[in-house]
């Protein structure tokens, strides 16, 4: 792995996450600027947003096998990019849903077309880099969304700071990559994928580790500045910490599968870390509190990341573009869902039971994996 192809990997991966992170620090501004309430604005941040990214889920296998991975990665910049602008100039709520809905789609090429290139490139140790970059993206986001909030910029203006970073890596990544692509002819492949109950229980670990990640960066900005009293800069430092930590445990992650550490460890244990973090913040949102939980909540939702993605993929070698898509359909889908309701339910004074709804959600993926199989996850045999 090359040190520019490192560098396109990163500037991929993390420009086009920076969506899933750049709209939880201007909620307020925009709920004001609309006369939105939470639910509302959740659902132009997390529906819109995580709805396309679905529809890019179902679609980007086949679009893989037309136009290759390479080209799939430069219509996921192009995309955040567009969806960006269009999101910064809108003059009503419509509009804004519609910039958010093609940076999403944009954000779902990239998390299913993504580790497949990461793989080709770098094995399961790339995985791991590939996801570390996905969340300082996000990490990014949220850190210098906050401090440009904290400071008075206009939200339009750090959106449109977003659609520039969502287009960082269009002039560096290579022309063609080579990830396994099927033939013409390979009927049946649903019905294996659905019959895998492998591939259904890392399904429950996608859906913890990142469906929540999503979900946490969308509201915590707004729940330590509101009801934790705090500066939003600060919230905005804290949420960065969030990533920062989960970017270097999914680099960890890596190693350590690939040092051989039991999958049953990485995709059952691990997330246990999340859920007592979550669990922490429920409690009381001080910085005291905040601070321990979101290096824990990090390392939980990061350390599953290169082995559950490597291991979907041997479980189907000759298609891992589909195997990744059908797994990742809960994770994708769900923040759809899980951003609403979570902003409807700070509305109503249930944070509480918000914060442990993420962390049962988390503790279900873990709990699936360590209870099938206490050794490592059956792999396919290589053709």
């Amino acid at each position: 792995m090359t040190t520019r192809d490192s560098v396109a990997l990163a500037l991929f991966a993390g420009g086009t996450a920076w969506n899933m992170g750049n709209a939880g620090p201007i909620v307020t501004p925009i709920s004001e600027e609309f006369s939105a309430s939470l639910g509302v604005v959740g659902l132009i941040s997390g529906a819109a947003l995580f709805g396309a990214l679905l529809l890019a889920t179902a679609t980007s296998p086949a679009m893989t096998k037309r136009i290759g991975a390479a080209n799939g990665a430069r219509l996921a910049c192009a995309c955040g990019g567009a969806g960006n602008v269009v999101f910064a100039l809108a003059p009503t709520l419509g509009v804004a849903f519609g910039g958010r809905i093609v940076a999403g789609f944009g954000v779902g090429i990239t998390t299913i077309v993504g580790p497949a290139i990461a793989r080709a490139m770098g094995d399961v140790r790339g995985v791991g880099i590939f996801g570390a970059a996905i969340m300082i993206g996000i990490g990014l986001a949220l850190g210098v969304g906050g401090a440009l909030e904290n400071a008075g910029v206009d939200w339009r203006l750090a959106v449109l700071l977003a659609a520039v970073i969502s287009s960082l890596a269009l002039p560096i990544l290579p022309r063609h990559i080579d990830v396994a692509r099927p033939g013409r002819r390979e009927p049946g492949i649903l019905g294996e994928l659905v019959r895998s109950a492998a591939l259904w229980r890392l399904s429950l670990v996608f859906l913890g580790t990142l469906g929540v990640s999503v979900t946490v960066g969308a509201w915590l900005v707004y729940y330590l500045s509101v009801e934790g009293n705090e500066a939003t800069v600060v919230a905005g430092a804290l949420s960065f910490m969030i990533f920062a930590v989960a970017a270097a445990m999914r680099i960890v992650g890596g190693r350590l599968d690939h040092g051989g550490v039991p999958r049953w460890i990485l995709l059952g244990l691990a997330p246990g870390l999340g859920v007592l973090g979550l669990a922490a913040l429920a409690i009381e949102p001080t910085i005291e509190i905040a601070i321990p939980a979101v290096v824990l909540i990090g390392m939980g939702l990061a350390l599953p990341y290169a082995a559950m993605f490597d291991e979907a993929q041997r479980l189907f070698p000759k298609r891992p573009v589909s195997a990744i898509a059908f797994a990742s359909v809960g994770a994708n889908g769900s923040p759809a869902a899980l951003i609403p309701l979570f902003g409807v339910m700070l509305a109503n004074d249930l944070s509480e039971l918000a914060w442990l709804m993420l962390a049962a959600i988390l503790a279900l993926g873990g709990l699936a994996n360590i209870t099938s199989s206490r050794s490592d996850v059956p792999r396919a045999r290589e053709p």
